[in-house]
């Protein structure tokens, strides 16, 4: 492995470090997005529309607090050098 697997193996660490110092926000978004297609999912059950002002009190306020956002920015950096480290390793092992 040359210079640029090693510096793929940073990035990498570098994009994991960022995603753990965010793992708040991967919980909040996580939780949001099942709340979300729970509430259409029920709105498509029961014959009523996604948009309709009932369902979409329900999927906004489901009581918790919202997250920073540093932190969301922070998750999708981490997950964005991540990648970009994955791809910098296997540039280096294919050529």
């Amino acid at each position: 492995m040359d210079a640029v697997g090693l510096i793929g193996v940073l990035v990498l660490l570098a994009g994991l470090q960022l995603t753990w110092l965010a793992r708040d926000a991967v919980f909040y978004w996580v939780e949001f997005a099942v709340t979300t297609w729970r509430t259409a999912l029920r709105a498509r059950l029961n014959d009523r529309a996604a948009d309709d002002p009932a369902v979409s009190a329900v999927a906004r306020g489901s009581g918790r607090a919202p997250v920073p956002a540093p932190h969301t920015l922070c998750l999708v950096g981490g997950l964005g050098l991540i990648f970009l480290g994955q791809l910098l390793i296997v540039w280096a092992l294919l050529f």
